[in-house]
């Protein structure tokens, strides 16, 4: 009866366990019901692409602001150099070796079309341009560009070019402006320069691409490590899941060998919290395999005690009259 009960508890287990596997089938598409070796894999994965993408932007923007810093400083650069000679220049009237050196400046800043040179007298007239086409000499300051008004617009606090980022339709420009001033310290006219902000574009760009491709490399390298390591990570769980159910299986099924038991706990000793919780589990079952086994044997002697029981109680029903007969025959 003990065995035909443990079958019949062993078979509603089963179709107990068959009927949770079939409620973990429908939820397979919920996050939450996925395994653990799926989940930490992921989410490693997931927080160094995060990662990788944070410090890729902010290398990006870091990236653009130091280049706009530097054509800014190198436009004041070349403003100071130039406003030095433009002193000479303008005291002796000399409007072509201005123009001379205007240009200069001019072409190797990329051409007149990302970068334009006005100088202006104390009067507010042109003096002379990197364009003379467009901006002609002892024209006034309204035929300037919308770059270069803004910037002769603006304020220079101590003498020094200062510099003023303006946008209009045809794109981004910093203007710098200079005010040139004589030996003994007269104001005789302003520098304008207007840069396109095309002049870094290019650089921007190249820095863009080595990013991407670094973030790229960065990317191939940790999809792979993030999974290694989630899978890694989730695996003591995953045998103690494993131990879970074998105990489970060992409570409901038929006994284990308590001899493979002690095999299993002698080649997994215990290193971490998971691994002796996982070596307890093994303990605990190898203990519960042996109760069995002990229960086992304990019904077997009890099956045969009830024999000789019964086997004694029917000879001794049999001597009964066969020792009367035997008495009478006497």
């Amino acid at each position: 009866t003990r065995g035909v009960r443990r079958d019949r508890g062993a078979g509603d287990l089963g179709g107990d366990a068959g009927r949770m596997m079939g409620m973990r089938s429908l939820r397979l598409s919920t996050p939450s019901t996925w395994s653990y070796r799926a989940k930490v894999p992921l989410l490693i994965i997931s927080i160094s692409l995060a990662t990788a993408l944070a410090i890729s932007v902010a290398i990006a923007l870091s990236a653009r602001y130091w280049l706009a810093e530097d054509l800014h400083d190198h436009a004041r650069a070349v403003a100071q150099s130039l406003a030095r000679g433009l002193v000479v220049h303008m005291a002796r009237d000399d409007v072509w070796e201005a123009f001379e050196a205007v240009r200069a400046v001019a072409n190797v800043e990329g051409g007149s079309q990302r970068c334009e040179v006005v100088v202006l007298d104390q009067s507010g007239l042109i003096f002379v341009a990197s364009d003379p086409a467009r901006f002609g000499v002892r024209e006034r300051s309204t035929v300037l560009s919308a770059p270069l008004a803004a910037g002769l617009r603006q304020s220079v606090q101590g003498g020094g070019p200062g510099v003023v980022a303006v946008n209009n339709a045809d794109g981004a420009y910093s203007v710098v402006k200079m005010p040139l001033v004589s030996t003994d310290g007269e104001a005789i006219g302003t520098l304008l320069m207007s840069y396109s902000h095309a002049l870094f574009a290019d650089r921007y760009l190249e820095t863009l691409r080595t990013l991407a491709g670094i973030t790229a490399t960065l990317v191939l390298i940790l999809i792979p490590l993030g999974w290694w390591l989630g899978h890694r990570l989730a695996l003591p769980m995953t045998r103690v899941t494993d131990a879970l159910y074998r105990l489970g299986e060992a409570t409901a099924g038929p006994p284990s060998d308590p001899a493979l038991q002690r095999e299993t706990i002698a080649k997994r000793p215990p290193t971490d919290e998971i691994g002796r919780l996982e070596h307890a589990l093994v303990q605990l079952q190898a203990q519960l395999a042996e109760k069995e086994e002990l229960q086992r044997q304990f019904v077997a002697a009890d099956r045969l005690a009830a024999i000789g029981r019964m086997t004694s109680g029917i000879a001794h029903e049999i001597n009964n009259p066969l020792a009367g007969m035997l008495n009478a025959l006497s």
